[in-house]
């Protein structure tokens, strides 16, 4: 049977090959050190003369910081049909953000659902450089139609916070978070509804540093229900 640490080391190959590399898998937790290269080669500690392991507190780190879930560094997922699957996963948030002046709600925001997609799907729709850093929101209002429609799922890229290069981005500002496209301009910035019905509105100064960008949407998935018959 094996043991906890030995598991742990499975559990890690499962996780470098869902993230394509070791390099992303450290980049995504945020570490700079050959720590988990050499767990997962079981390289020899050069004072003990034992091999490399994983103890409770990385593994707890790594959990936390990938949503796993408590134990999961713990858990046999050899008899997972997913385990090793190489899937990525995207993490539905619980914020709505309103395609209006008013905003959404961006207040206690967690984790709802996680959608698993392939590194070729990810690549084709996200992003083809980084496999971490995306999360989903979903749109409420009809300020941003017909670029997203309310109740679309839209994928924020949370490590673009550059407006300069204008786009569309989540905000939160005022009332709470927001989907608007965002124009600087030489005295401000402008936040724009694709929607010609609202008016675009424009901060200067001190009002731009009360507006938090959370990122850039980089794509819209469609959520359309058609009711039976149809």
């Amino acid at each position: 049977m094996a043991t906890a640490k030995e598991i742990r080391r499975e559990n890690l190959k499962v996780l470098v090959e869902r993230f394509g590399s070791m390099k992303s898998l450290n980049e995504r937790l945020g570490r700079k050190d050959n720590t988990l290269t050499q767990i997962l080669n079981a390289s020899i500690h050069s004072e003990t003369g034992k091999k490399k392991q994983m103890g409770d507190r990385l593994a707890r780190s790594i959990e936390q910081t990938l949503s796993l879930g408590d134990g999961w560094m713990d858990a046999d997922h050899s008899a997972d049909p997913n385990a090793k699957s190489n899937l990525i996963a995207l993490n539905k948030l619980s914020i709505e953000a309103g395609c209006n002046p008013a905003g959404g709600n961006g207040e206690d925001c967690a984790i709802v659902e996680r959608i698993e997609v392939t590194p070729e799907w990810y690549k084709q729709n996200i992003s083809r450089y980084r496999f971490h850093g995306h999360d989903l929101i979903t749109a409420r209002g009809d300020s941003m139609e017909p670029t997203i429609n309310s109740g679309d799922i839209v994928v924020v890229d949370t490590h673009d916070h550059d407006i300069t290069q204008e786009g569309i981005f989540c905000v939160n500002y005022g009332a709470g978070v927001m989907l608007k496209r965002i124009q600087v301009l030489p005295f401000g910035v402008e936040f724009i509804s694709d929607n010609k019905l609202y008016n675009p509105f424009v901060l200067k100064g001190q009002e731009v540093d009360s507006v938090n960008i959370i990122g850039r949407v980089v794509t819209a998935l469609c959520v359309k229900k058609f009711p039976m018959g149809v």
